[in-house]
């Protein structure tokens, strides 16, 4: 049999009466000890429910009491989750720091709230979602430096662009940067610095002197020797010397660039530098090997291509062009190989936890977790991958929100209150398990 009773109404009669109350409602409450009865009383008015321990009591709230009192649980946890988000950074310092935030928000919110304190529990929680985020992190790297490699291969074809006409119709992106380097855009380059050349060779002096390049054979060696010649009749030869095709063609066109007086004519100014910045970028990408069809390596590019063969851009003035390769992180990035063997170690810890709760032998679940991620993850992952804004916070909030979701499962499954702890002003720790109520104000009692 059952009865409605009102919330306010009961709270504000005196603890006997609510005992009295409460024993014309529940015909158990009269068996049950004093401590029981108490324990039942405490948690009737705490709005909470535990099943079985002291006949049933069934609570049923309002929206804003469950509200609230859902909050109130979980005010602990939030302050933990709060307190170790706003601690940044990467590191021993910022871990163990995330570690102590937690641990005093969640020991402070079990005070400000009643609850029991447990020692380590926010640290613990803190630990488990630190050491979940990872492998994931890892996992992100790879997704996470081909979106890089991908904006900055077209931050890099933006800026050619811009600095060299000549390859103003490639696309922006790896594979405009792979033409431009390793296709079409040599001849692009000379084509467009002999046509300007040939037009406005009348302004240039009759007697401009440059140094062509050539290679000859001494004593049965190759050696290179520089041949003076008039700049006005080599620009007249630059047509045969393209059709002949080879090294004299591009040799009259460097020293056509190298040694052409300035301030002759604007327009001849201009074409020397952009002939200038397009060689350059050209031959950095040549000797840097970091273009694959279709595909920009950034860790290449700015590691191992920019240490090496750097000055092909530094001495022709393309600083910045350097300084967008660099990209905007502190360290490069940096490639690591792992081995299969540490992918099927990880998928064999990992299949064998997945498969117990569901009654699968460790043999078995290791296994196939073995098999699946040896095969499934990636050999080579990055450090050091600059992120986006989205790609920083995501970074920033997957320790503190795996964190919290652990907090959350243990919370639902009753273990904070199972702990051994601190009592506070409460006193209690009962399991809480609420449910809203159609009917706001009034208690449901079995």
């Amino acid at each position: 049999m059952s009865a409605i009773l009102n919330r306010d109404e009961f709270l504000k009669l005196s603890p006997e009466e609510q005992a009295t109350t409460v024993a014309k409602r529940v015909p158990t409450f009269a068996t049950l000890d004093k401590a029981k009865q108490q324990e039942y009383l405490a948690a009737l008015r705490r709005d909470l429910v535990t099943p079985g321990a002291v006949g049933g009591p069934r609570v049923e709230l309002s929206a804003s009491t469950f509200l609230k009192e859902g909050i109130t649980r979980r005010a602990p946890d939030i302050l933990a989750t709060a307190a170790s988000a706003a601690v940044p950074g990467s590191g021993v310092v910022p871990f163990l720091s995330r570690l102590g935030a937690a641990e005093v928000g969640q020991d402070f919110g079990d005070v400000a709230t009643g609850q029991k304190i447990t020692p380590g529990y926010g640290a613990a929680t803190q630990l488990v979602g630190e050491a979940a985020t990872k492998p994931f992190a890892t996992l992100a790297s790879v997704p996470a430096f081909r979106a890089f490699s991908r904006r900055t291969a077209t931050a890099i074809a933006d800026y050619i662009k811009r600095l060299v006409p000549a390859f103003r119709d490639y696309s922006s992106d790896a594979k405009g940067l792979y033409g431009i380097v390793h296709q079409d855009g040599a001849r692009e380059l000379s084509s467009t610095f002999e046509r300007g050349l040939r037009a406005i060779k009348s302004q240039i002096p009759d007697t401009a002197i440059v140094q062509v390049e050539k290679t000859i054979e001494v004593a049965g060696r190759a050696e290179i020797v520089t041949e003076p010649r008039n700049a006005r009749l080599l620009i007249d030869e630059l047509p045969n010397l393209r059709k002949a095709g080879g090294k004299p063609y591009y040799a009259a066109l460097h020293a056509l660039q190298r040694d052409l007086p300035t301030g002759v004519a604007p327009e001849l100014d201009t074409l020397r530098a952009d002939y200038r910045h397009g060689i350059g970028f050209i031959t950095f990408g040549r000797k840097g090997k970091f273009l694959h069809g279709e595909t920009y390596d950034a860790a290449k590019a700015m590691g191992e291509a920019l240490d090496k063969h750097g000055q092909e851009l530094y001495g022709r003035g393309m600083d910045d062009l350097a300084a967008l390769i660099r990209g905007p992180g502190r360290e490069p990035i940096k490639a690591v190989t792992r081995s299969p063997w540490v992918n099927r170690l990880e998928g064999a810890l990992l299949g064998g936890a997945a498969g117990a709760p569901l009654g699968i032998p460790h043999a078995v679940g290791g296994a196939a977790g073995g098999v699946a991620l040896g095969e499934g993850l990636p050999r080579t992952t990055y450090r050091n991958v600059p992120l986006t804004t989205a790609g920083r916070a995501a970074q920033r909030l997957a320790p503190v929100t795996l964190s919290e979701a652990a907090r959350e499962l243990l919370r639902e499954g009753n273990v904070p209150e199972r702990l051994p702890g601190i009592p506070t002003r409460r006193g209690e720790s009962t399991p809480v398990t609420l449910e809203p109520s159609p009917r706001a104000g009034e208690r449901r009692l079995p």
